[in-house]
């Protein structure tokens, strides 16, 4: 038998009881070590955020926010929150041709910023598809968004934003389909009186941005008033007024006209045409003779009159 094995023998029986029991510890340590540290988690949707080259700007991406499971100590794990997760990929070393680009990213833990004491073991999506395109500038009007209704006979009249406009920035191909931005919501339930609301934020589409120098908030002015409906009365007939004095001879084309007039609804069910006088004022004119003159109504003040068709009628006036 060699030496070298005699010698190993040798070993093995001295203190074998000890030798067993350092085994047993260190297995021990082992599996008390991984209870400690093999806790696991799961952070939901944490953003991801896209480093692009100068002059482009993201069109579209498959996920805009990853879920993460970290592995840590238990009183590690405890404590992690979205807040201190960041997940950035740097696209700039990508080379762009044309003018849009479609890349596939792998997101790997390298990407994931989070406190050092725990680690990520599993993202999902573990890769995302993202398109790139130019970045421009758009000057677009803002509109307000209302919501919920005003009281029973109540609507908006007219609004305005100040300032009109805002200056937008993102890729070519979505500004090109942008007409206006919109104001956050703004409540009218109950509303009867017109008023003013301050620093309403200025709702951005998807993937752009405003330019630095444009506000994102807006002062919008609402100006209430009670709820009108329209009413067509067709075939009203035309009178025509003239100079003091005898006229054999007094003609109107056409002798009718349809007006058109606007109010609240439970006044205008009480009314019809015979309400208003419709006329064409020839009592200025002196001599004979075919005048084209404009049609004017005399209405209720509870009524608004906002078309007449026609709104000119031929009037002949003679003396025989």
């Amino acid at each position: 038998m060699p030496d070298w094995v005699s010698r190993l023998r040798d070993i093995l029986q001295r203190h074998w009881g000890g030798k067993v029991a350092a085994v047993v510890l260190a297995t021990a340590t082992w599996y008390g070590i991984q209870s400690v540290i093999n806790f696991e988690t799961r952070i939901r949707e944490v953003p991801v955020n896209l480093v692009l080259p100068d002059g482009w700007a993201t069109l579209d991406r498959s996920a805009s926010t990853v879920d993460i499971v970290f592995r840590g100590s238990q009183e590690d794990i405890r404590f992690l929150n979205r807040d201190q997760v960041k997940v950035e990929l740097d696209l700039r070393q990508k080379v762009l041709n044309g003018t849009n680009l479609l890349t596939r990213v792998k997101i790997l833990p390298k990407h994931v910023n989070a406190p050092s004491a725990v680690r990520p073991i599993q993202i999902r999506p573990a890769e995302i598809t993202v398109s790139l395109d130019r970045q421009e500038e758009k000057t677009v009007p803002v509109k307000a968004d209302f919501q919920g209704s005003p009281a029973e006979e109540y609507e908006v009249e007219r609004w305005a934003c100040a300032p009109t406009a805002v200056a937008i920035s993102g890729p070519r191909s979505r500004l090109l389909r942008i007409e206006s931005v919109t104001t956050a919501p703004i409540d009218l339930e109950g509303r009867t009186k017109s008023f003013r609301k301050t620093r309403v934020p200025v709702q951005l589409p998807p993937e752009t941005v405003l330019v630095e120098s444009s506000p994102g908030q807006v002062t919008v002015e609402v100006t209430m008033g009670e709820r009108t409906t329209t009413e067509v009365w067709p075939g009203v007939p035309v009178d025509v007024l003239t100079a003091p004095g005898p006229r054999e001879h007094v003609q109107v084309v056409p002798t009718e006209v349809t007006v058109s007039v606007r109010g609240r609804a439970e006044v205008l069910k009480k009314m019809d045409a015979r309400d208003i006088r419709v006329y064409a004022d020839g009592s200025e004119v002196e001599k004979s003779g075919a005048y084209d003159l404009p049609v004017r109504v005399h209405a209720p003040p509870a009524l608004a009159v906002f078309k007449i068709d026609p709104a000119v009628v031929r009037v002949t006036l003679g003396d025989r």
